[in-house]
Protein backbone atom coordinates (compact mmCIF):
# COMPACT_ATOMS: atom_id res chain seq x y z
CA UNK A 1 0.00 0.00 0.00
CA UNK A 2 1.18 3.47 -0.82
CA UNK A 3 0.30 6.90 0.47
CA UNK A 4 -2.27 8.52 -1.82
CA UNK A 5 -3.50 5.16 -3.11
CA UNK A 6 -7.18 4.26 -3.04
CA UNK A 7 -8.89 1.47 -1.10
CA UNK A 8 -12.38 0.03 -0.82
CA UNK A 9 -13.44 -0.36 2.81
CA UNK A 10 -16.43 -1.02 5.04
CA UNK A 11 -17.62 1.78 7.30
CA UNK A 12 -20.39 0.29 9.45
CA UNK A 13 -22.77 -1.06 6.81
CA UNK A 14 -21.53 1.20 4.00
CA UNK A 15 -18.98 0.43 1.33
CA UNK A 16 -16.78 3.44 0.62
CA UNK A 17 -13.75 4.50 -1.36
CA UNK A 18 -10.89 5.98 0.60
CA UNK A 19 -7.67 7.73 -0.34
CA UNK A 20 -4.80 6.90 2.00
CA UNK A 21 -3.57 9.97 3.85
CA UNK A 22 -1.41 8.25 6.46
CA UNK A 23 -0.65 4.81 7.89
CA UNK A 24 0.30 3.82 11.42
CA UNK A 25 1.90 0.84 13.17
CA UNK A 26 1.76 0.11 16.86
CA UNK A 27 5.33 0.23 18.15
CA UNK A 28 6.16 0.04 21.87
CA UNK A 29 2.51 0.61 22.77
CA UNK A 30 2.14 3.75 20.64
CA UNK A 31 0.87 4.37 17.14
CA UNK A 32 3.75 5.48 14.93
CA UNK A 33 3.38 7.18 11.54
CA UNK A 34 4.81 5.05 8.71
CA UNK A 35 6.32 6.79 5.69
CA UNK A 36 7.31 3.71 3.70
CA UNK A 37 5.12 1.58 1.44
CA UNK A 38 3.46 -1.40 3.13
CA UNK A 39 3.37 -4.92 1.68
CA UNK A 40 1.28 -6.50 4.45
CA UNK A 41 -1.76 -4.59 5.67
CA UNK A 42 -1.80 -6.67 8.87
CA UNK A 43 1.30 -4.81 10.05
CA UNK A 44 -0.73 -1.59 10.37
CA UNK A 45 -2.67 -0.53 13.44
CA UNK A 46 -4.88 1.94 11.55
CA UNK A 47 -5.12 3.97 8.35
CA UNK A 48 -6.25 7.57 7.94
CA UNK A 49 -8.44 7.99 4.88
CA UNK A 50 -10.17 10.71 2.93
CA UNK A 51 -13.62 9.11 2.52
CA UNK A 52 -15.65 9.15 -0.69
CA UNK A 53 -19.32 8.10 -0.63
CA UNK A 54 -20.99 6.69 -3.73
CA UNK A 55 -23.77 9.03 -4.90
CA UNK A 56 -24.60 7.74 -8.38
CA UNK A 57 -23.08 4.91 -10.45
CA UNK A 58 -19.38 5.76 -10.70
CA UNK A 59 -19.54 9.18 -8.96
CA UNK A 60 -18.29 9.64 -5.40
CA UNK A 61 -18.14 12.68 -3.11
CA UNK A 62 -16.50 13.49 0.20
CA UNK A 63 -18.67 16.44 1.22
CA UNK A 64 -19.90 16.51 4.80
CA UNK A 65 -23.39 17.92 5.43
CA UNK A 66 -21.98 19.95 8.33
CA UNK A 67 -19.35 21.44 6.02
CA UNK A 68 -15.86 20.33 5.13
CA UNK A 69 -14.84 16.90 3.92
CA UNK A 70 -15.07 13.36 5.30
CA UNK A 71 -12.13 11.64 6.96
CA UNK A 72 -11.86 8.39 8.91
CA UNK A 73 -9.36 6.36 10.89
CA UNK A 74 -10.05 2.72 10.04
CA UNK A 75 -8.67 -0.56 11.25
CA UNK A 76 -6.90 -2.42 8.43
CA UNK A 77 -9.33 -5.33 8.75
CA UNK A 78 -12.06 -3.07 7.32
CA UNK A 79 -10.13 -2.58 4.07
CA UNK A 80 -11.29 -5.17 1.55
CA UNK A 81 -9.49 -4.10 -1.62
CA UNK A 82 -6.45 -2.00 -2.50
CA UNK A 83 -6.89 -0.13 -5.79
CA UNK A 84 -3.69 1.87 -5.51
CA UNK A 85 -2.88 4.82 -7.73
CA UNK A 86 -5.14 4.55 -10.73
CA UNK A 87 -5.65 6.55 -13.89
CA UNK A 88 -9.22 5.24 -13.71
CA UNK A 89 -10.01 7.59 -10.79
CA UNK A 90 -10.41 11.21 -11.86
CA UNK A 91 -10.91 14.18 -9.57
CA UNK A 92 -13.78 16.27 -10.91
CA UNK A 93 -13.18 18.95 -8.28
CA UNK A 94 -11.79 19.09 -4.72
CA UNK A 95 -14.61 16.94 -3.34
CA UNK A 96 -15.79 14.69 -6.17
CA UNK A 97 -14.28 11.83 -8.14
CA UNK A 98 -15.39 9.65 -11.00
CA UNK A 99 -14.14 6.10 -11.42
CA UNK A 100 -13.60 4.16 -14.60
CA UNK A 101 -15.69 1.10 -15.37
CA UNK A 102 -13.19 -1.44 -13.99
CA UNK A 103 -12.79 0.32 -10.63
CA UNK A 104 -16.55 0.80 -10.35
CA UNK A 105 -17.11 -2.88 -11.19
CA UNK A 106 -14.87 -3.89 -8.27
CA UNK A 107 -16.62 -1.40 -5.96
CA UNK A 108 -20.04 -2.64 -7.12
CA UNK A 109 -19.05 -6.25 -6.38
CA UNK A 110 -18.40 -5.38 -2.72
CA UNK A 111 -21.46 -3.10 -2.56
CA UNK A 112 -23.79 -5.74 -4.02
CA UNK A 113 -22.44 -8.43 -1.68
CA UNK A 114 -21.91 -6.18 1.37
CA UNK A 115 -24.30 -8.05 3.66
CA UNK A 116 -22.55 -11.36 2.95
CA UNK A 117 -19.16 -9.76 3.63
CA UNK A 118 -20.42 -8.06 6.80
CA UNK A 119 -21.84 -11.35 8.09
CA UNK A 120 -18.55 -13.13 7.38
CA UNK A 121 -16.60 -10.35 9.11
CA UNK A 122 -18.97 -10.50 12.07
CA UNK A 123 -18.46 -14.26 12.46
CA UNK A 124 -14.70 -13.71 12.35
CA UNK A 125 -14.92 -10.92 14.91
CA UNK A 126 -13.87 -8.23 12.44
CA UNK A 127 -16.66 -5.68 12.86
CA UNK A 128 -15.73 -4.12 16.17
CA UNK A 129 -14.55 -0.51 16.13
CA UNK A 130 -10.92 -0.18 17.05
Amino acid sequence: MKMGGFVIFFNSDQVCLGRILSMYQKISGRHAYIESDINHIDTLSYISLEVFINVHTNYFVNDCKAGGVLFAHVAPKHVVYYIGHSNAINFLNASAIQTGDEVFSIFDFFFTNRYNFLQAMKHQGNTDNE
